[in-house]
């Protein structure tokens, strides 16, 4: 003790000043990246198991993990700049996804076609998620505008402990006034990829179509639309929660490259 303040041991202060500085900036980053991570467990936190995509996000979260623990021991000029190097196509790649998700965010179609397909969504503990619940008002407020259009619902995933993404869609529009006549059920794709593929056995490819989905989803959507030979599509981008936006377009930009990459696309 020394003039009332206290004073380290010189072997304790050594120690200390082996230890690399701390960016706080690096720090904050860090903070937000596990939050981010954390963000995306809670979100898919519903998933019978993790899927491709879900894999691809984690892994592009614990590559800017690893950049933000370079940033913020200040290893930036040993490792950081590695690290940014390797991933900068990649990180290039995925803003330009991410710019194509946002095209189609308010697409909407100049009438209502004879022909629409509503795009399935998962229902986690057999419940209806109010992003589907969304499109469904949509197609049911296209489908009064064009009482004569045949609406294909279009989504499976059920199992003994719940429905059919399609079977709950068709008994929501028959709550709603839409004659059974006009629906048609397609209950066995696990995928958007294969709603396409499946939905082009039941409809004329070359008819105009009307494609019903989320606005974080139009896009691809359409791409996956066009590679099973539909020719002649319009869409409506229907609205989304706000609050799991940046998880769906994190995951429609993943999935828009992954399929790209394999030719999905």
């Amino acid at each position: 003790m020394e003039n009332g303040w206290s004073v380290l041991p010189p072997e304790r202060n050594r120690c200390m000043s082996q230890l690399p500085p701390v960016s706080w900036p690096g720090l904050a980053f860090l903070v937000l990246i596990l939050a981010l991570i954390v963000y995306i467990i809670l979100v898919n936190r519903h998933l019978d198991s993790f899927d491709r995509v879900f894999i691809a996000e984690m892994a592009l979260c614990v590559y800017l993990l690893f950049l933000a623990l370079a940033w913020t021991l200040r290893l930036f000029r040993l490792v950081g700049w590695g690290l940014t190097c390797a991933g900068l196509a990649p990180l290039l790649a995925a803003l330009c996804a991410l710019i194509a998700v946002l095209s189609n965010f308010r697409a909407k179609p100049d009438g209502v076609p004879g022909r629409m397909i509503v795009l399935g969504l998962q229902l986690p503990h057999g419940r209806m998620p109010l992003d589907l619940e969304a499109r469904l008002r949509c197609a049911r407020n296209a489908a009064r505008q064009n009482p004569g259009s045949l609406i294909v619902l279009s989504g499976g995933n059920g199992n003994d402990a719940r429905p059919a993404e399609a079977a709950a869609m068709r008994d929501w529009l028959l709550g709603e006034g839409i004659a059974v006549d006009r629906l048609l059920v397609e209950d066995r794709s696990v995928d958007t990829e294969d709603n396409f593929r499946k939905c082009a056995r039941l409809i004329p490819a070359h008819e105009p179509l009307l494609i019903v989905t989320s606005d974080y989803h139009v896009f691809r959507a359409r791409k996956l639309a066009a590679a099973q030979g539909f020719s002649r599509v319009q869409a409506l981008a229907c609205p989304s929660s706000r609050l799991l936006l940046p998880a769906n377009l994190l995951r429609e930009t993943v999935a828009l490259l992954y399929q790209t990459v394999t030719g999905a696309i």
